[in-house]
């Protein structure tokens, strides 16, 4: 509004001017995604994935906000299947299914796939206001173990205590430690879909370990209560293992996880 009043009771000044503007927020561009874009959002490598498995997909106008999910997302405890408008469309048998959300951008999404997703022939998309990226194909497979990686290489793992593992405070020959993956396939009892576990369950078989090419004993493997995706292994670093970051390795079954994960151990 103008007030171009002047008091003076005259035409020359006496108007009150008003005017209104009405903002609409842009729509951003479609979503876009390519073949290839899809990988371990454990390791950043591309490959089959299974369910329970973390994902990053990779594109441009994914999003327009950047930000994880936090507590206020999951609505009477279920796993959030869209952040700030983002979506991610699976279809399999022809039909629909949305993965779980976790984290939005405009190049980047991280989603979960559901625990009782059929192993097929899928194909993924990202879905937000402006329309939905053109599908690309998902490979699936019933287990897909991955480590969780820093710096590209650095197994995320952690000592008796709670600390991490690095090359400054790195295993020792005979200590059990834990680390942390994903897709390491189903457990006993089953996971309930888009629900936060709220206890730990063992893999419905147990993962096998190497360390530096020598077989670890594993104490145990399964998820972690409290956390969707997550999967836990507590195995014992070979006592005859030698100083240096050693090449780690998961299988399950005939699936074996990325061979570029390395944990530092020291005598």
């Amino acid at each position: 509004a103008g007030n171009a009043a002047n008091g003076d009771g005259s035409f020359n000044g006496d108007y009150i001017y008003t005017t209104s503007v009405q903002l609409t927020p842009a729509i951003p561009a479609k979503p876009t995604v390519t073949t290839g874009s899809v990988v371990s959002a454990a390791t950043g490598v591309p490959g089959p994935v299974s369910p329970n498995s973390w994902v990053t997909i990779y594109g441009t106008n994914l999003g327009v906000t950047t930000r994880g999910w936090t507590s206020a997302d999951f609505i009477n405890g279920a796993v959030p299947v869209s952040l700030d408008g983002v979506s991610v469309v699976l279809t399999l048998f022809g039909a629909p299914r949305m993965a779980y959300v976790g984290y939005v951008s405009p190049t980047q999404v991280n989603f979960l796939l559901p625990t009782d997703l059929a192993v097929a022939s899928t194909t993924v998309a990202v879905r937000n206001a402006a329309g939905t990226s053109t599908p690309v194909p998902l490979s699936t497979q019933a287990t897909a173990p991955q480590l969780f990686v820093s710096n590209g290489s650095a197994v995320a793992a952690i000592h008796a205590d709670g600390t991490a593992i690095s090359s400054s405070s790195p295993a020792a020959p005979g200590e059990t430690i834990s680390i942390f993956g994903s897709g390491m396939g189903p457990t006993t009892p089953a996971q309930i879909p888009g629900q936060l576990p709220d206890s730990s369950a063992p893999c419905t078989t147990t993962p096998q370990v190497t360390i530096g090419g020598a077989a670890a004993t594993v104490a145990s493997g399964g998820v972690v209560a409290g956390s969707v995706g997550l999967y836990q292994i507590n195995v014992k670093v070979p006592a005859n293992a030698p100083n240096g970051d050693l090449p780690l390795m998961v299988q399950i079954g005939t699936a074996t996880s990325a061979s570029n994960a390395v944990i530092s151990v020291h005598n």
